[in-house]
């Protein structure tokens, strides 16, 4: 005749369940949590890419918007042409030329994740919710403009999945630098696509270059 387990041995066997279960799901659920993220990245960074790139060949080569161009006097209307072209070939639901919070295009980006940095500060909660122009996109993502009081510079903000939290940086909210290769502007040259350009990263980041992505 079978043995069958005392009941000492059964609350030992569920113990051990509980704590192995306990220590896996968060691991699990962060990483189903970066593949999502993963995923949504890719889609929308092909989305703007693409519209970026459009946008070039729409302008011409000789556009003054790079981080290299940081000394020319027209470099702020030379990236406000560029975004302003670069938002047309895109597929946007919603579009605020100023006070983008309040008009319902951004969500309340927290002054926590988004805090002022002296010298970087044009990805701030303050700069992003009242100063810059934001995009609402078809697919639910958001796209703004790195900017210091209605002034352009040469970088593009997006938010992958818009409304829907954490709304952190490195996390769901990304920036790309706009260098400049042979004299054409390209998005994500900047140092190698780093994805914290002026944008405060968490320390739980997902990503920090495109090649983190595509790996």
């Amino acid at each position: 005749m079978k043995r069958a387990f005392t009941l000492a041995e059964v609350l030992i066997t569920l113990g051990i369940i509980g704590v192995v279960t306990a220590l896996t799901i968060p691991t699990l659920m962060a990483n189903y949590k970066k593949s999502v993220a993963k995923n949504q990245f890719k889609k929308t960074y092909s989305t703007i890419t693409n519209a970026f790139n459009q946008a070039v060949q729409e302008l011409g080569e000789n556009i003054g918007c790079s981080e290299k161009n940081y000394s020319r006097s027209d470099r702020s209307e030379a990236c406000k042409e560029l975004w302003n072209e670069f938002v047309k070939n895109l597929n946007v639901v919603k579009y605020c030329e100023t006070d983008a919070y309040a008009q319902g295009c951004v969500p309340d980006y927290s002054t926590d994740n988004f805090p002022f940095t002296s010298g970087c500060g044009g990805f701030s909660a303050a700069q992003i919710k009242a100063y810059q122009p934001a995009a609402v996109l078809a697919d639910g993502s958001i796209i703004f403009p790195y900017g210091w009081y209605k002034t352009f510079h040469p970088a593009i903000g997006f938010d992958i999945n818009g409304f829907k939290k954490p709304n952190t940086g490195g996390l769901d909210v990304f920036s790309l630098g706009i260098s400049s290769k042979g004299g054409i502007p390209v998005l994500g040259a900047w140092h190698d696509g780093y994805l914290s350009y002026c944008l405060p990263m968490s320390k739980e980041t997902y990503f920090y270059y495109i090649k983190d992505i595509y790996k």
